[in-house]
């Protein structure tokens, strides 16, 4: 099929399905009780957008004359240029005027970083435009105008001028092979369609797209032959997209989007009679980025929005990989940005239905997704967002998804391959009524590397439910993980578990929980596996100040810990009660303790890692002051006691405990409260909802009394664990340790007043990723795994006596299923006859301390430095003893990403600079006081708020006014009122302060900032003036 034959029907699949006969059903009953009025709704929010803020009465280009170049015009303030000396080729009057020609705006231009409009700016002279404006401004009015601005005029700035409904329909894809600015306005939003075409535009080599303020309504790509069966006919038809908006290709520059609304909607009788014809023909679907597709490069995203909406799909295989946007190797940062997706019946299979960063970084601050459907199936990995090999870092999320019947078989909504996942601030509240999961990490998901999440809240909410599950919310395969600050509560009525970890698992490695409370209400619960909330088979385990709270009316456990599974292995466990009032309580095996510690004194050394036998020492031992078990609980108390429990003290701590024999288990402030009463409520009011604890009560009322859940502790009989820190509730348990001989000394220490944890213990650190490449030289035959590359780098840090520092590595090669658009690495320029081979490989090293991340990247940064030196030198004997022998490490830094601590002032200004350069040429972003990170989209009357300048020419006079619209005589009028005059500075900034008048008329504005001549002007998304301030959650505490 060709562009021009099955035009759209490919895109608008934004995901893939299979549906039920009955399904089909009511689908068509749905097209035409709801489906043709959405078709209606949708049209009319079309004609709404265009006209109703501007003038309804006029063409729409009339409203546009405010932004458009004024003709003949006069800079207010001449900023002193070289003169122009070049002839002067134009005509004038007297023979004294000197006229603007092409000849000077050439000279002007070449000699003008950044915007080509300054040229106009600061020329001094009397301007006649008109050519000039030809040749580097264009203002198409329809598709193919567009496409000519575009490809032959040279323009780079491209202004849509028109904003009626089809205006810019295009039946080709644009091509950019320079930089060119594409901008529309925000309180229009021009639409591109291309719909007719394979895409709307395609980056090529040394292009660069600056997309604003538009609609984009992508391409329907193309159809091929499956592959191993070309040629056989209709039935081996796959549709398949590339990049429905954008496709950014290997050599481009890259790409920026700012205010852009990227649109796949199929809500109408032709999508699903499509769908049906689809069916019948056995066609599939390939969707590889549904609206931007990056074969390499950079690409930022600021304030956008991602709209798709699907009644029906087709009961083929649709395969889809970044439904939104795909980057193959390379970097995308999203800022304030609004993902959309409704489907109201379908499957969709395979990876990252938002967005997938095959190989690379993906960063997202403050960004809303948005999930809802009827009966939906999702089944692959990282079905929101994915990261093959790389880093996630994830700021301020909002996550809500709602669907009355869900399947999910697969790994992870957001789901890292190998390397780093940072979630900080974010909330994941999702409403199942039914829900069948099967797979791993049902949220969050890391097959190998470091997790860390801080102020994350999970609320989920089900009727009947079965999870089969290795991690029921979180999912590390191996590495480490760290989790401060993440309460979590889980409703529903009837619910079956069979799975390890009922919340969290971690294979083997190093985990560390700070203040993570959690509560599961559920009627009638049952549970087969290990592990009922924290399971971790091998490794080290911190746990300090992570109450829970599980009331049932009914509730059986069959297995090992009915709170915690620790394998081989050995853990710190403190203030971390346990209230579980039941009407009926059964386990298997009887008396089933709440935490299940295996133990293995062999496993201790080195928490969790391992250090090999060097025949010549690289470094010497550290020296390791020895705590008692005592210590170490005098310590925590001490932290709890002045709020400083945090991931870096601990660290602290911990480097400075050694373990001897009889001391391998800790525990501290340790309770369990099998009955329900005052007291228990009083301790649960900080940190329990407050329904929850009154549903308990209604529960209890069915019986007299509440069953126990066993003992708080449990071990594995001969586990080498000869001495129990802490007590359960009081009495000896047979079998499962040997004494209790500190329960006493435990209680006078701890008494019950300070083992009840609250929140405000925790104190929140910041976080430091340095992420450093590496292309290592090998012998031949030889070639360097991630994961001992890792375990060397640790051991190098354990040896020099660093603590806090978490390390994760990974391939650098791209994916195999893209290899022919992204060639292989190159070798490494050290490669010689003895080492012929290198392997791309990153490692991410995460610190809390700047000082620290500071040190590191020095190290990484200066190969001549002893620091460097020795650091190579360990690796290199380190791997050696695998078998593998280097030549050189071949290393550089990539670069360095530090994320605020959360709940602290910082927090708000995470990745201010980021924002500034995301938000585009002539940015302007309203910020609510000292807020730089976070965009706001409302303003309320009487407050006062901050606009800030960005990118735009240096030294530059600016007028800002607030464009706005009110109704005249039953016509909506656009309105405009002068804000502030301001120069930029050196950099091309400024700052206004925006006091909103009480009495500002509430509805929709923009704000825009333009120089005397109209050339050079920048605008701001649309944003609502309110009556009062919104609030806005960015995770459980953070408001404005």
């Amino acid at each position: 099929m060709t562009a021009d034959s099955r035009p759209s029907r490919t895109r608008r699949y934004v995901y893939g399905g299979l549906l039920a006969a009955v399904g089909v059903a009511v689908a068509l009953a749905l097209v035409f009780t709801v489906g043709g009025a959405g078709q209606k709704k949708d049209k009319a929010a079309v004609a709404e957008s265009t006209v109703a803020p501007l003038d309804t009465d006029v063409n729409i280009k009339d409203a546009l004359d405010g932004f458009k170049p004024v003709q003949n015009a006069k800079p207010a303030t001449p900023i002193t240029t070289p003169k122009v000396t070049v002839p002067v080729t134009g005509s004038s009057t007297d023979g004294n005027e000197k006229t603007f020609n092409q000849a000077d705006a050439d000279y002007v231009k070449k000699g003008i970083l950044g915007d080509p409009f300054q040229a106009i700016a600061t020329s001094g002279a009397d301007l006649s435009l008109k050519d000039f404006v030809g040749e580097n401004s264009c203002w198409p009015q329809d598709g193919d105008e567009l496409t000519d601005a575009v490809e032959n005029q040279g323009c780079e700035l491209v202004v849509l001028a028109n904003g009626e409904a089809g205006a810019y329909e295009i039946d080709e894809d644009i091509k950019v092979n320079r930089y060119v600015r594409v901008m529309g306005n925000p309180a229009v939003l021009p639409q591109i369609d291309a719909e007719e075409a394979i895409r709307g535009f395609t980056v090529g080599p040394g292009g660069f797209l600056e997309l604003q303020f538009v609609r984009l309504r992508g391409g329907g790509g193309e159809t091929r032959d499956r592959y191993g069966l070309e040629g056989l006919g209709l039935d081996s038809q796959v549709g398949e997209v590339r990049g429905g908006g954008v496709a950014v290709e290997p050599g481009a520059l890259g790409s920026s989007f700012v205010g852009v609304t990227f649109i796949a909607v199929a809500n109408d009788l032709d999508s699903v009679t499509g769908a049906i014809e689809d069916t019948f023909n056995l066609v599939g679907g390939r969707l590889y980025g549904g609206h931007v597709f990056v074969a390499a490069g950079t690409v930022t995203f600021f304030g956008c929005n991602f709209w798709d909406t699907t009644l029906l799909l087709p009961f083929t295989d649709q395969v889809t990989i970044g439904g939104d946007v795909l980057v193959v190797a390379g970097n995308a940062f999203f800022t304030g940005c609004t993902f959309t997706a409704t489907l109201l019946f379908g499957s969709f299979g395979g990876m990252g239905f938002n967005v997938a960063v095959l190989g690379g970084n993906a960063v997202f601050t403050f960004c809303v997704i948005q999930a809802q459907g009827v009966a939906q199936s999702a089944n692959g990995a990282g079905q929101v967002l994915f990261v093959g090999g790389g880093t996630m870092i994830v700021t301020g999320m909002d996550f809500r998804f709602a669907s009355a019947i869900l399947f999910f078989s697969g790994i992870g909504d957001f789901f890292v391959g190998g390397g780093v996942m940072i979630f900080t601030g974010v909330t994941i509240e999702n409403t199942y009524p039914i829900l069948a999961a099967y797979g791993a990490g049902f949220y969050l998901a890391v097959g190998a590397g470091v997790m860390v999440e801080t102020g994350v809240t999970y609320v989920q909410w089900n009727c009947p439910a079965h999870l089969g599950l290795t991690g029921a919310s979180i999912f590390l395969g191996t590495g480490v993980s760290i989790h401060v600050g993440v309460p979590a509560s889980f409703y529903g009525t009837t619910v079956l578990v069979t799975g390890n970890g009922g919340f969290s698992y971690n294979g083997a490695g190093y985990s560390l929980w700070l203040g993570c409370p959690i509560a599961v209400f559920v009627a009638t619960f049952a549970f087969f596996g290990i592990g009922g909330l924290v399971s971790q088979p091998a490794g080290f385990m911190v746990y300090l100040g992570c109450p829970a709270y599980t009331p049932a009316a009914l509730a059986y456990f069959s297995g090992l810990g009915v709170i915690m599974f620790l394998g081989a292995g050995s853990a710190v466990i403190g203030g971390s009660p346990v209230a579980a009032p039941a009407f009926k309580f059964a386990s298997r095996p009887d008396g089933t303790p709440n935490y299940w510690i295996m133990g293995n004194g062999d496993y201790t050394k080195g928490i969790g890692y391992y250090a090999k036998n060097f025949t010549n020492e690289v470094t010497p031992p550290p020296k390791v002051r020895a705590l008692s078990t005592d210590d170490l609980h005098s310590a925590v108390s001490e932290l709890r006691a002045e709020r400083r429990l945090s991931v870096s003290s601990i660290s602290s701590l911990l480097g400075s405990f050694k373990e001897t024999s009889g001391n391998r288990f800790l525990g501290a402030d340790m309770r369990v409260a099998p009955t329900f009463n005052k007291e228990i409520i009083k301790t649960l009011s900080s940190w329990v909802p407050s329904n929850m604890i009154e549903g308990t009560k209604e529960i209890l009322k069915l019986g007299d009394g509440v069953e126990s859940r066993g003992p708080l502790l449990g071990t594995a009989p001969d586990s080498e664990l000869d001495s129990c820190s802490f007590c359960g509730d009081g009495e000896d348990v047979s079998g499962f340790c040997t004494k209790f001989d500190s329960c006493s000394a435990m209680q006078e220490k701890h008494p019950e007043a300070e083992a009840a944890f609250h929140p405000d213990e925790i104190k929140f650190d910041p976080t430091h990723v340095v992420i450093a490449t590496f292309n290592p030289t090998s012998k031949e035959g030889q070639k360097v795994d991630a994961e001992d590359f890792r375990d060397a780098f640790r051991s190098f840090f354990l040896a020099e006596g660093t603590t806090g520092v978490s390390v994760a590595a990974y391939s650098d090669e791209p994916d195999e299923l893209f290899l022919e658009m992204m060639p292989k690495r190159k070798l490494s320029g050290l490669t010689n006859g003895e080492f012929p081979i290198s392997t791309p490989l990153k490692a991410a090293f995460i610190v809390s301390d700047l000082e620290l991340a500071n040190s590191i990247k020095a190290m990484m940064e200066g190969h001549t430095t002893d620091e460097y030196k020795k650091m190579q030198g360990f690796v290199i004997q380190y791997m050696s003893e695998d078998g593998v022998d280097i030549g050189a490490l071949d290393g550089g830094i990539e670069k360095v990403i530090s994320i605020p601590a959360y709940n602290s002032p910082d927090f708000s200004t995470a990745f201010e600079k980021e924002a500034s350069a995301a938000a585009g040429t002539n940015s302007i972003r309203l910020i609510d006081g000292d807020h730089t990170g976070l965009p706001l989209s409302h303003a309320a009357a009487g407050s006062t708020y901050t606009v800030l300048l960005a990118n735009f020419p240096k030294n530059i006079p600016l007028t800002l006014q607030l464009l706005g619209s009110q109704e005249v005589g039953g016509v909506s009028k656009q309105t405009a009122t002068s804000l502030a005059s301001v120069k930029t500075d050196k950099d091309g900034g400024a700052k206004v302060t925006w006091n909103v008048p009480k009495d500002q008329a509430l509805g929709d504005y923009y704000l825009k900032a333009s120089d005397a001549t109209g050339l050079i002007f920048g605008m701001t998304p649309t944003l609502e003036v309110t009556a009062a301030p919104k609030r806005k959650l960015w995770g459980p505490h953070m408001t404005l």
